[in-house]
């Protein structure tokens, strides 16, 4: 099975389910449901200080293809590495690691029994009041990813579409500097705030027997389309230091599949799994800043 590798940056999602253990969710109730959401954070410091990305003070630094602030012979690299110590996952079922983007985009058409891709990535956006005994859904909007990425220069076809995509562009821009890691960590949320957002995905069908109908719809298209749905990893790479100059260098490796069916059932499942990378030299003991700058500079073994 084909493997393609992306370096993952950022991804904010939050999962709307049906059932868990049981328990009856719907649109009013499910924010009573959720765990506490983690906070999104920046990379480490030890990642920015070896300059894990690349050094944008460095004149050779070159970040066009695509421009995502990592240096394009650094990400060449590091998609080397990944493709090392890539784990080798065996299949014992239609459910393989999916690409996230082309999930956003998948859409089921019950009347034709049928799969496509040709809707928009719509990113929704609950705001909730938590001062009432009982969470309130206060608010519902929603976010056309298309639409807030379409070009300021619109085309003659898409002219009469732009003030709609200026208005999701300004809500879109509205949440990430809301959620922005940096200012977060300089403006804390106050412990007494009420109001709170959840963002999500939501993904074809509503439970098990529909998320396995859409899915082995799926699979007969990848018959019929070989290549065009391969799986997909991601691959997010980190430096931790644990002692004065002594770090660990690590991928996480990340998969994605649309649906979980077992024990907690809900959509938009992510796995990881962490690889410690090393050097002969050290065999498993943890680096210096020299050794790191040497594997990723392609000097070490």
């Amino acid at each position: 099975m084909k493997k393609n590798f992306t370096l993952l940056t950022l991804l904010i999602v939050a999962n709307q389910a049906e059932n868990l253990y049981g328990q009856k969710f719907t649109r009013e109730n499910y924010f009573d449901y959720l765990g506490p959401s983690a906070p999104i954070i920046r990379q480490t410091l030890a990642s920015a200080n070896l300059h894990l990305y690349g050094d944008s003070r460095d004149k050779a630094f070159c970040d066009k293809s695509p421009t995502d602030g990592i240096d394009d012979a650094r990400a060449a690299r590091l998609r080397t590495l990944a493709a090392k110590f890539s784990p080798v996952l065996h299949r014992n079922n239609y459910s393989v690691p999916r690409d996230f983007a082309a999930m956003l985009r998948l859409k089921y058409h019950p009347e034709e029994h049928k799969v496509t891709f040709d809707n928009s990535p719509t990113l929704y956006v609950d705001t909730w009041d938590l001062s009432k005994p009982e969470s309130q859904l206060v608010q519902a909007d929603f976010v056309d990813l298309a639409l807030a990425a379409a070009s300021p220069a619109a085309t003659n076809d898409t002219a009469h579409h732009q003030p709609f995509a200026d208005c999701h562009d300004k809500r879109l821009k509205s949440l990430l500097e809301e959620f922005d890691p940096e200012r977060r960590q300089l403006s804390p949320i106050h412990p007494e705030r009420h109001l709170e957002k959840v963002l999500y995905f939501d993904f074809p069908g509503q439970n098990e027997a529909s998320w396995r109908k859409i899915y082995r719809l799926l699979e007969q298209e990848e018959k019929l389309e070989q290549g065009r749905l391969d799986s997909k990893i991601y691959a997010h790479f980190f430096i931790q230091e644990e002692s004065n100059n002594a770090y660990e260098f690590v991928i996480q490796y990340w998969f994605f599949y649309p649906f979980n069916d077992g024990g907690n059932n809900h959509e938009g499942d992510w796995e990881h799994i962490n690889v410690r990378i090393t050097s002969l030299e050290r065999r498993g003991d943890l680096l210096t800043a020299n050794d790191i700058a040497a594997i990723l500079d392609q000097k070490s073994r």
